[in-house]
């Protein structure tokens, strides 16, 4: 790659302007927002190898005093990727007084009423804004009658990409026993420590059917 010398942002900010910030890769965008890299490093090689060293997942989440321990970022550098970061989730908390407010377990369930009818488990995941306001819903897995299979990475990736500040899990089961089962309850407690990992609260777990619903959380006294 061409060393762009004292000009190290010509190339992102003329690409930007070309194509537009949604083509930009992560690295590039990031090196925007760096404005200067290190002695002998460009600073798209430097924005590369702190996402190398720092998962994506985690950036957005990270404090000043953490920013600040990256060799080659100061005070300006470290505060430009934080307002930028919040920015970002200010206007995705505002975007639309109008997004349907989710804060019970009924006003949860009317937005999974497909589940209720399934013959095979299905799990629903609701995504909500600090406001509680649903800002996405997605089917993150289908299984057979009685065992669906999902991966926290699979639950959490939307979140991040919606930048969700909680989420509620919602499960059926067609034989319209809504009693959650062992593994139902490990599941649960597996997302709950993944999200507070990355900083996204799990807010309840429901099992619904035809014959109603449960809530998993009030079953295990959380």
């Amino acid at each position: 790659m061409k060393n762009l010398g004292e000009n190290e942002l010509e190339l992102p900010r003329e690409k930007l302007i070309r194509i537009g910030a949604s083509n930009l890769k992560n690295h590039e965008l990031l090196a925007i927002l760096l404005g200067t890299g290190l002695k002998g490093l460009p600073v798209l090689d430097f924005a590369k190898k702190i996402l190398q060293d720092i998962d994506l997942q985690r950036f957005k989440s990270l404090e000043l005093e953490e920013l600040l321990k990256i060799n080659g970022i100061n005070n300006a550098k470290a505060c430009t990727i934080l307002a930028s970061l919040e920015l970002s989730r200010r206007i995705l908390e505002t975007s639309d007084n109008q997004l349907p407010i989710v804060d019970s377990a009924e006003s949860a369930i009317n937005f999974s009423q497909n589940l209720v009818t399934a013959r095979k488990e299905m799990l629903q995941v609701l995504y909500l804004n600090a406001r509680n306001q649903l800002i996405h819903t997605e089917i993150i897995s289908i299984g057979s009658l009685d065992a669906i299979q999902a991966y926290p990475r699979d639950i959490f990736e939307p979140a991040i990409r919606y930048m969700a500040r909680f989420l509620i899990l919602i499960h059926n089961h067609p034989s319209g026993n809504v009693q959650p089962s062992d593994e139902d309850k490990n599941f649960t407690l597996n997302i709950i420590n993944s999200g507070r990992l990355l900083g996204i609260e799990v807010l309840d777990h429901l099992v619904v059917s035809k014959s109603g619903y449960s809530s998993i959380f009030s079953e295990m006294g959380l």
